[in-house]
């Protein structure tokens, strides 16, 4: 498996705290690999640790402070959390109010589904229609939603609540 090519979080705290850089709450980011720890390894070796702290931890269960970041990206991993309702309300208990989530991918959904041979599932849960009511259930404004044939791209602000 090429590390390069990976699914995985990144949560953002846009106005750091003035704290030791050891204290993984005051870093500026943190990203997040799921589910591969070869991924993570990889990272270490091209020094993607020298901005912030990389950990191996479930999207779903996230080790940090409620309300801690700004901005959460998801690049290509929520269709692969076992529950993706779980991880968009962790991801909405770690940011702050107004703060924004990014659900990516680089391709869009027809191009997947017809990489797997088969027509775009209508019950998808990023089609338009099923991820705004999940998104609101997890405590999200959904803003944006491109479902373009080479890119996916979601935006969501967090409300307060």
């Amino acid at each position: 498996m090429d590390c390069r090519i990976c699914h995985r979080l990144c949560v953002h705290k846009l106005a750091a705290p003035a704290a030791p850089v050891t204290d993984p709450v005051a870093s500026a980011t943190w990203e997040f690999s799921q589910p591969w720890p070869a991924m993570l390894t990889a990272a270490l070796r091209e020094g993607r640790d020298k901005d912030g702290h990389l950990l191996l931890a479930d999207a779903c269960r996230l080790p940090l402070p409620t309300a801690a970041v700004d901005a959460v990206f998801s690049a290509g991993l929520i269709n692969h959390v076992p529950d993706p309702a779980t991880a968009l309300r962790e991801w909405a208990r770690i940011t702050a109010p107004d703060g924004t989530l990014l659900l990516y991918h680089p391709s869009g959904r027809a191009e997947r589904a017809a990489r797997h041979g088969r027509p775009p599932d209508p019950d998808d849960p990023l089609a338009e229609h099923r991820l705004r009511p999940a998104l609101r259930t997890a405590g999200w404004d959904l803003s944006r939603h491109e479902d373009a044939p080479h890119h996916f791209l979601a935006r969501a602000t967090r409300v307060a609540g």
